[in-house]
């Protein structure tokens, strides 16, 4: 396997099946032998809060980024949409470079 692909990625977090397999399979590989990761996913985060500050936003992404071992890429800010699915202006989760 040289290539993992992982749909609906935002689930591989807590105890979901996708979360064990990385842990208990990947994960226990050396880095060498690890295929490398393609995860896919609409929203990167699920269940956050609409009051979540940016800093726990970044914790979020930097936990999905170890599981998966891999980077978060996006065309556009990664926040908490309002009802109308309108990120604030002021608000929402850029990665740095």
């Amino acid at each position: 396997v040289n290539l993992l692909i992982v749909d609906e990625c935002h689930y591989c977090s807590g105890e979901h099946g996708y979360s064990t397999i990385m842990k208990n399979f990947y994960h226990r590989l050396p880095a060498e032998k690890r295929p490398r990761v393609l995860g896919l996913t609409a929203s990167p985060l699920v269940n956050v809060k609409i009051d979540v500050d940016d800093e726990r936003l970044g914790q979020m992404l930097d936990t999905l980024e170890k599981t998966l071992d891999s980077s978060v890429a996006s065309l556009s800010k990664i926040g908490v949409a309002n009802n109308d699915g309108v990120i604030s202006e002021d608000s929402g989760y850029v990665r740095r470079e």
